[in-house]
């Protein structure tokens, strides 16, 4: 009687452990797929941005300047971009969220760059100052690999999946 209970109690104490284990498996599974999407959203959105910046280039290397609507669609995408960096922020780890703001950052400056081109080329009497607009996008393309590089790291770090300090 007494090895009966003492086996149900053992039996009761493993499954408490189980699910407990089982839970906390699933909430790290349930996190990690947060990120992921975090993740997926911010590099759609940059996707998007350097594609249209790319094309504002091309025409400023042709000597053309975008249309206006073409130029409030850039920014729009910006702001696309700056929603997915928030995401990423919230979600983390913070080596990631810092990588995120990084790129952000540049492709902000890389914006501004081929905005300051524009009207350069719409009035010549402004003096062209600051980054150029290659070295604005070479900054920029350095920062999204790293956001890459350190996304991934997270992503593959099943151990840190519940940490957002790191």
């Amino acid at each position: 009687m007494i090895g009966a209970a003492l086996g149900a109690a053992g039996a009761v104490v493993a499954a408490r452990h189980t699910g407990k284990a089982q839970t906390h498996s699933q909430h790290t599974h349930w996190r990690r797929q947060v990120r992921r999407d975090a993740y997926a959203k911010l590099l759609q959105a940059i996707s998007e941005f350097t594609e249209r910046g790319r094309e504002v280039q091309v025409l400023l290397k042709q000597g053309m300047a975008p249309a206006p609507q073409a130029l409030g669609e850039f920014r729009a995408l910006l702001k696309e971009l700056e929603e997915a960096v928030a995401a990423v922020e919230l979600e983390g780890p913070k080596k990631v969220a810092t990588a995120a703001f990084n790129v952000m950052a540049h492709l902000a400056m890389w914006h501004a760059c081929l905005v300051t081109d524009i009207v350069y080329r719409v009035d010549l009497s402004i003096p062209r100052q600051g980054r150029s607009v290659e070295e604005a996008e070479a900054a920029a393309i350095e920062a999204v690999v790293e956001f890459k590089t350190l996304a991934r790291g997270a992503l593959d770090d099943p151990s840190g999946a519940l940490d957002i300090t790191q």
